[in-house]
């Protein structure tokens, strides 16, 4: 474990190692990539992982050169305690965490490492993956909306030959109902009905076009009660009706 404060240098690849390094950037700038993670601009209050066995190559932005705290793990638990706070091969990188306990949390490992205090040693570094357990947590809660909006998109896409009602996805996912016009407003910039109008619309027009299934048999592939009730909901989007939208693609013999 140490602290570099880095001069302007070349580009350097280093090579594989047999431990995972953390890194936490207290000052600067630099770049970080490996071959399975693409060369990244990183500021203080980033952390990087170098993961054990993986080509790397890390360096100091020219004009201003970072400055880190960084820190060596081995062990088979390594790599399984690393991904709990979500650092792997694939995702190298947790941003924005700039905390003066963090780095003080750094400073005091290194202290007790070189002071051979073993057990506050043991104890200084579970509070790093503490920290970054915590900062972990807070990054899927603030994820937790477009995730919780993906799996009611999901659901609608997958049971269009349904009547989907919003109070039916509110009590499905035990939410308010106006919560769910809050998430589709956020990202579809549409109220729940209407984008359920406009997805079994485009479903419609494709089984028109593409399918010899009967008006009847689109209708209730949509969940849609009749056929008339299909052909109203199809001619108030379109202006016309599905069989004369169907005799557009119809190829003469």
């Amino acid at each position: 474990m140490g602290y570099e404060k880095c001069r302007p240098t070349k580009k350097i690849e280093f090579i594989p190692i047999d431990y995972w390094v953390l890194h936490y950037v207290t000052a600067g700038q630099g770049y970080f990539g490996m071959p399975s993670f693409p060369t990244t601009k990183l500021t203080a209050g980033d952390f990087f992982i170098i993961p054990a066995n993986c080509r790397n190559r890390y360096y100091p932005d020219p004009k201003d050169p970072w400055s880190y705290r960084w820190i060596d793990f081995s062990g088979k638990a390594t790599s399984k305690y690393l991904d709990q706070v979500g650092l792997n091969k694939e995702n190298c990188v947790i941003r924005n965490a700039f905390d003066s306990k963090i780095e003080h949390q750094f400073y005091q490992v290194y202290c007790d490492f070189r002071d051979q205090n073993t057990f506050a040693l043991l104890s200084g570094a579970f509070s790093i993956f503490n920290s970054l357990a915590h900062l972990h947590q807070e990054k899927i809660a603030a994820s937790q909306p477009e995730w919780l909006f993906n799996e009611i998109i999901a659901y609608i896409n997958t049971h269009l030959n349904e009547r989907i009602t919003v109070d039916e996805l509110a009590l499905k996912y035990n939410i308010d109902r106006t919560y769910i016009y809050k998430l589709f407003k956020r990202y579809h910039k549409l109220s729940p009905s209407t984008y359920i109008q406009q997805i079994k619309l485009q479903q419609a027009c494709s089984l028109l076009r593409k399918s010899s299934l009967s008006i009847t048999e689109i209708s209730y592939e949509l969940g849609f009660a009749s056929s008339a009730y299909f052909s109203k909901f199809f001619y108030k989007w379109m202006q016309c009706t599905p069989t004369d939208y169907r005799s557009r693609f119809i190829v003469e013999r």
